[in-house]
């Protein structure tokens, strides 16, 4: 999947991975009419309303292992762009709802997803950088 996984077919993949977004992503479609929804739309309007409910109910661990199974498909990516929406379009809004959230959310998260929601969590204060993390992580860290 990763050689056909591009920035501009990120959103179609992602409901590929996940159909029961299906719906949800024809009607933003629609919404945005003759204009692009671009990844960023997509999987802040279509995929973290969707996530952030999965991740409060029980027996959904079929669909989070499909989501966080494509997420870290993208955070694997070589592709830098494809990378920073995982990162900055999921990771980021995941660690800015709570910590409960973030908790749950990272018992689906591959390596590579785990390692770039780290990142924002300690660019944010949310969590001390680990004693490997490389230097420029340490840096991100707020001073104390």
């Amino acid at each position: 999947m990763m050689d056909e996984l591009t920035y501009n077919t990120l959103s179609d993949r992602l409901v590929e991975s996940v159909p029961e977004l299906e719906e949800l992503y024809r009607r933003e479609l629609e919404w945005w009419g003759d204009e692009v929804a671009g990844p960023y739309n997509i999987f802040g309007d279509v995929l973290l309303p969707f996530l952030f409910q999965l991740l409060k109910e029980c027996g959904k661990e079929e669909t989070l292992q499909r989501i966080f199974a494509f997420l870290e498909t993208m955070a694997s990516h070589p592709d830098r762009h494809i990378r920073d929406v995982v990162q900055i379009g999921v990771c980021e809004q995941i660690s800015g709802q709570s910590e409960e959230l973030l908790r749950e959310a990272r018992k689906y998260m591959g390596e590579n997803t785990r390692q770039l929601s780290h990142e924002i969590a300690v660019r944010w204060g949310h969590e001390p950088p680990c004693e490997d993390d490389p230097p420029h992580i340490k840096a991100m860290a707020p001073p104390s």
